[in-house]
């Protein structure tokens, strides 16, 4: 089955040959690829796809898992799972809990928990409690701390 992020993989690949080929002159060279991933994201799948050793900024994790379980890029949601259970910090937390309680990921799930006990304020500031609260308002419920476990 040929997946999107191959096609994209190869098509990229061309177009930026094809470009250096025929150098900065006249000739144009468009890059098409799905407006909800960012480009750093995009180059980050590439990297991780040619083997090109990788480690990428802590706050770009959840992105970088999201496009990989979209795409279905083999072993690199699995490495942003581990990225984020090893370096759970409060700006990330929130997206943390998400993607745990989505996928099922109980350790990561009391990590991400654990860190909102620790620092609730911050976790709530975060920018990824705001995009929680608004895309998955049942898991930002359980994710509240107070009263409940980290379970």
């Amino acid at each position: 089955m040929l997946h999107l992020a191959h096609v994209i993989c190869v098509f990229v690949s061309f177009g930026f040959r094809a470009a250096l080929e025929k150098g900065t002159g006249k000739t144009k060279v468009t890059l098409v690829f799905p407006p909800e991933v960012t480009t750093a994201t995009l180059v980050a799948m590439l990297r991780w796809m040619y083997r090109i050793p990788l480690h990428p900024p802590l706050h770009s994790l959840i992105d970088l898992h999201d496009a990989a379980t979209k795409y279905e890029v083999k072993g690199l949601a699995a490495y942003c799972e581990q990225r984020l259970l090893a370096e759970m910090r409060c700006e990330i937390a929130a997206g943390a809990a998400r993607v745990a309680k989505t996928k099922h990921i109980s350790g990561l799930w009391k990590v991400a928990t654990r860190c909102a006990r620790s620092d609730w304020t911050s976790v709530a500031a975060s920018p990824g409690m705001t995009a929680l609260v608004t895309t998955h308002p049942e898991i930002a419920g359980k994710y509240f701390p107070f009263p409940h476990s980290a379970d």
